[in-house]
């Protein structure tokens, strides 16, 4: 299928690819486990019927959201009416108690601010009223008064693990549609929307390529593939508060082993990751103390050499669903060695370089050999603090950590050089290069599924097996796509879904 048709039927194109109660007592069969309680807000056993939070309200559930795979709340995006109003739509949090959400202080975790049903088994309010770190109430559902014997049978077989849940009660329609139009057209289906995706991603590259910006796009795009989800669109706009042309005066007269602490300090002054004078002084241990205090005096000459200023606030980093390799500091160190070794290079050569005899053809092992070539232009020296630290003055690693893996390596591919490279074609008029470009990205192993990949994947899968829906990059950028055109963008959940509708008149 071309990607072509898939952009002409599907008009809905995503911006992110252009992201007074009661106290109840424990059940005397034993205490409940979250899990349970999470097997039971999947199931929607009330459903259709409406449920009432603690203070009598109707909550009518229209979409329970997806099981969301990664940090933050347990479900993203649910759907539901409040007192036969508006369709709302927001997070989803489950606890065992109510007074839960305190003690885990996500009242003060800006990764809870979308929240808005907070579903326990048990109120004890032992806290009084929840409310976001923004300070939003949130909205409290207890389910133990009308659920306590289905959590008592999921107990006495021995529990379930949501994602084996009856996934047909919360996918609505596309599930049964998708697995009706046959295994082949399905995964063609999916592939289109994937190569779609890269077109869309492509354009970018292109409008700037005609406009005399390729340089700039491409070292903002390179910006955004290193920030993870949540940190993405502050890595953008670092890179454009920070261009190249600055961070190059920055390095002027500057030795090439002195290069990465010196862009370090800059990354770090702009983005407000910079540590205070008071922490350097209480720095836990000698190698922070000297790392921290090389930090703030590289900043001040970069600040007299480029004019370069402080941009975010340390709080716009913050994100409690972060894992530890993730957060921003290690990416920013990765960056830094990065531009030390090649800021002097034509990135778009260096780039399009990289893919020269790509394996197309050849084995997944052939392949992941290849990108593992292109991750050994992101150099990840043992002996930088971040290799063996994930936090400022916390423990040290016992072993060294790529601060570019393969992982990253494979993303940065997938996100900004096959885009670019089409981007490159296209402007060219080249339709060999074009070729090549797309049989590249057809030809890209599979990565780690992501949250919005095992949803998909756990919604559409019927005579196809989950693997076989994400076992390349292609149907994983698919199901992103499909994601984004159809699950983020349908006001009244999967009631009203257009996928569903379009899956049907495929069935003819």
């Amino acid at each position: 299928m071309n990607a072509n048709k898939y952009l002409e039927i599907f008009d809905a194109l995503p911006s992110m690819v252009r992201e007074g109660g009661r106290a109840q007592k424990p059940a005397p069969g034993g205490r409940i486990r979250e899990d349970v309680v999470k097997s039971i807000w999947m199931g929607q056993p009330w459903s259709p019927h409406p449920i009432r939070d603690i203070k009598g309200g109707l909550v009518e559930i229209i979409s329970p959201g997806w099981l969301n795979g990664g940090g933050g709340p347990d479900f993203k995006d649910a759907l539901f009416k409040l007192d036969n109003g508006d369709i709302r739509k927001g997070d989803v949090e489950i606890d065992v108690h109510s007074s839960d959400w305190q003690r885990a202080r996500r009242h003060r975790d800006p990764a809870y601010n979308d929240v808005i049903l907070h579903v326990v088994f048990y109120c004890d309010l032992a806290y009084g009223p929840m409310t976001t770190a923004i300070g939003r109430a949130l909205i409290e559902v207890e389910l133990g008064p009308e659920c306590r014997e289905l959590a008592d049978k999921i107990r006495s077989d021995g529990g379930i693990d949501p994602k084996q849940a009856d996934l047909a009660k919360i996918t609505g329609k596309c599930g049964d549609e998708f697995g009706g139009i046959g295994v082949s057209k399905a995964l063609g289906l999916i592939e289109a929307a994937g190569e779609a995706r890269l077109l869309l991603k492509s354009g970018r590259y292109h409008d700037a390529i005609r406009n005399g910006e390729a340089a700039d796009v491409l070292y903002q795009g390179l910006f955004e593939a290193f920030g993870y989800r949540p940190f993405k669109t502050r890595f953008a706009k670092l890179a454009r508060v920070a261009p190249l042309w600055k961070l190059k005066l920055v390095l002027k007269n500057v030795g090439r082993l002195k290069r990465p602490m010196v862009l370090q300090s800059a990354l770090f002054g702009v983005a407000g990751l910079l540590p205070t004078n008071s922490f350097i002084a209480d720095a836990p241990d000698a190698q922070t103390h000297n790392y921290s205090s090389l930090l703030r005096e590289g900043w001040a000459e970069v600040e007299r050499k480029s004019g370069l200023k402080r941009e975010f606030g340390h709080e716009e980093w913050k994100n409690g669903s972060t894992s530890p390799a993730n957060l921003p500091a290690g990416r920013l160190a990765g960056i830094a060695h990065f531009l030390a070794l090649h800021i002097d290079s034509d990135l778009e050569v260096l780039f399009l370089r990289a893919l020269d005899r790509f394996p197309m053809d050849g084995m997944v092992k052939d392949k992941r050999e290849h990108i593992a070539k292109i991750a050994k232009l992101f150099p990840s020296p043992e002996d930088d603090y971040w290799a063996r630290r994930y936090v400022l003055g916390g423990k040290t690693l016992a072993r060294p950590r790529k601060l570019v893996g393969m992982e990253n390596a494979s993303l940065i591919v997938i996100n900004v050089i096959i885009p670019y490279a089409l981007a490159r074609a296209r402007s060219g008029n080249s339709a060999k290069e074009e070729n090549v470009a797309r049989r590249i990205f057809r030809a890209m192993p599979r990565q780690t599924n992501n949250s919005i990949v095992k949803f998909m994947s756990e919604r559409l899968c019927g005579e196809m097996s989950g693997r076989e829906l994400t076992n390349s990059a292609i149907r994983q950028q698919g199901l992103m796509m499909i994601y984004a055109d159809f699950c983020i963008t349908s006001a009244g959940g999967c009631a009203g879904c257009r996928f569903a509708t379009y899956l049907r008149k495929l069935k003819v």
